[in-house]
């Protein structure tokens, strides 16, 4: 997911597409937004409603996100070391005309 001042954008790394919230296509993909997290910071929604359109998406507010103590997040142990990935035949660029 990635949000700005006026938008939010979902990433499907699936299909390889991106999917606008306001699009009706972004709720054939997701029914609810449990988790947000990237390489730093791990979110849990603690809200009543976790549908896509019912989720409020202010991660400072404390009473919509559980922000996992940063602490934890690096105490915990690494895995994967040996997996290396491969790269991808997808070309970002025509994948994204096409949507």
């Amino acid at each position: 997911m990635t949000e700005t001042a006026n938008s939010i954008t979902f990433w499907e790394c699936t299909k390889g597409i991106k999917l606008d919230y306001f699009s009706p296509k972004a709720l054939t993909y997701y029914k609810t937004i449990n988790v947000i997290y990237n390489h730093k910071d791990y979110y849990a929604n603690i809200q009543l409603d976790d549908s896509v359109s019912g989720t409020k998406y202010n991660l400072k507010d404390t009473t919509l996100w559980k922000k996992m103590d940063e602490g934890l997040i690096s105490e915990l142990p690494e895995f994967n070391k040996g997996l290396s990935l491969s790269y991808s035949s997808l070309n970002p660029y025509s994948i994204e005309q096409n949507t």
